[in-house]
């Protein structure tokens, strides 16, 4: 899973982002945030991507503690300008290969309070493993997980490490190919359905438009938001998907038979994991008409999922061992989010 996170990252040109922000009615310890941010160098922050130079072979980790210090706003603002500082938080460059990979920054308000943000690329951490890394780092755990410091191979030792682990792989690899054509097998109709796709229109200079989505915060009472799911027969977490399939209504995100279709990302982290991603994404699709009423069939629709969700990660996982021999996308990259690389070509984009 993180090779094809990365893999992919480095294909479309932009990967997915985790921020984490904190909002102080005071100033903050800056001492003890600086202790902090130096923790989270310990920890599933405290790493970065060392490609391969064996195009087919699997990169590893290796170990990188993160920026050396935070970054403090020398002016304070109001707290009106909260979102476009965190949007531009979020801007800032972050490369889970050449680093950063993460970091810190801090916001004093003129009224005296603080606003502390914590941004991540998604390829070193998902939702849970940031949460776990934030603990750790905040009670003074730090963890030192084996891995090499960048450049610590010389290229020759590379390939022929690599090389052998390849070859090794052999079996997992064939019983990915095996899966692979199962899946394909069975899902001939959606296989079909990508192959007939257009390409996409051809990429030409001066295309590339930075578009600021738009963007609305609700502060939304949490005992509140709990009688509100019992009243309609839900909890907190189908009251959710049932607003966002709403919301998926309104923006006309609808299909032919008048369902909307939901993606919730369901965590498979254990003790001591140190994967970037451990989630599968489950899909269900809901009518949409009735459930600012009725949240009794959602209800039973997640409990299908759930209850079908080892067959379906079992599916889904098992051709991923084959992520590592696409050298397609495994060429020079740029550095940052906002480095232009090249464009992915049609089949990548069918496959994504």
């Amino acid at each position: 899973m993180d090779q094809a996170s990365f893999l992919g990252l480095r294909a479309l040109g932009y990967g997915a982002l985790v921020q984490f922000n904190w909002i102080y009615k005071r100033p903050v310890n800056i001492d003890g945030l600086r202790r902090f941010h130096r923790n989270l160098g310990y920890g599933l922050l405290g790493r970065l991507v060392e490609p391969s130079p064996l195009p087919f072979a699997r990169d590893r980790w290796v170990v990188s503690h993160g920026p050396d210090d935070i970054e403090i706003a020398e002016t304070p603002r109001d707290r009106s300008d909260l979102s476009a500082w965190l949007y531009v938080r979020a801007l800032l460059p972050l490369d889970p290969q050449h680093g950063p990979g993460w970091h810190i920054g801090v916001l004093p308000f003129r009224d005296g309070g603080t606003a502390v943000c914590l941004t991540t690329s998604h390829t070193l951490v998902d939702g849970l493993g940031i949460l776990q890394a934030i603990a750790d780092a905040a009670t003074g755990k730090t963890r030192h997980l084996g891995y090499p410091y960048p450049g610590s191979r010389t290229r020759g030792r590379a390939l022929r490490q690599d090389a052998r682990q390849t070859l090794a792989s052999a079996p997992e690899l064939a019983r990915a190919a095996g899966a692979t054509v199962r899946i394909a097998r069975n899902r001939r109709k959606d296989v079909a359905a990508s192959l007939a796709s257009p390409p996409p229109s051809p990429w030409r200079a001066g295309d590339d438009q930075r578009v600021v989505v738009p963007s609305l915060t609700a502060y939304v009472d949490a005992p509140e938001w709990d009688r509100r799911a019992k009243s309609v027969c839900g909890n907190g977490f189908t009251l959710l998907a049932a607003w966002a399939s709403r919301l998926g209504v309104r923006m006309g995100r609808v299909c032919d038979d008048g369902t909307v279709t939901l993606s919730f990302p369901v965590s498979d982290r254990t003790e001591n994991d140190t994967r970037g991603n451990a989630v599968v994404l489950p899909t269900i699709s809901v009518d949409p008409s009735h459930l600012s009423t009725d949240l009794g069939e959602l209800r039973l629709k997640f409990k299908q999922a759930f209850a079908d969700l080892p067959e379906i990660t079992a599916e889904l996982l098992a051709p991923l061992p084959l992520t590592s021999l696409n050298s397609e996308v495994g060429g020079p990259q740029g550095r940052g989010n906002g480095a232009r690389r090249r464009r992915p070509s049609r089949r990548l984009l069918q496959r994504r």
